[in-house]
């Protein structure tokens, strides 16, 4: 008998203190409607907590002392496994190094629900962990 494998990815929707926004990574080779949350795959012999916070630091550009909490996990449409974290946190974003490629934004929380920013298959996350 073969068991399954899947690989396993962490993405973290880091909100403002006040609630009202996320940070989301913009992907515009994907499109102009093209949003994700921060997050990737782990590298051999790391934990998903060190994983989350090394992928925020590399997409953003940010160096911040986040405190993360692991909220929930799911099977994506790819069929990897999504270890979803969450954070409470402000702090300016600096410029993209590569402006097309990936920009990490802060969205409205209200336009993510209305549909206007599509986050994609996070937005179910992303919404029931704001407030």
């Amino acid at each position: 008998m073969t068991s399954a494998t899947h690989s396993v990815s962490c993405k973290i929707a880091i909100y403002s203190q006040d609630g009202s926004k996320v940070l989301v990574m913009k992907y515009p080779q994907l499109g102009a409607n093209a949003y994700g949350l921060p997050g990737g795959h782990l590298e051999q012999g790391e934990n998903p907590d060190e994983a989350v916070l090394r992928e925020f630091k590399e997409e953003t550009g940010v160096d911040y002392d986040l405190k993360v909490l692991h909220e929930d996990f799911w099977l994506h449409e790819n069929g990897k496994v999504v270890l979803g974290y969450i954070a409470h946190a402000d702090f300016n974003l600096p410029s993209a190094p590569d402006p097309s490629f990936e920009i990490a934004q802060w969205q409205k929380i209200a336009d993510i629900k209305s549909g206007a920013v599509n986050v994609g298959s996070y937005k179910d996350f992303v919404i029931s962990n704001a407030g």
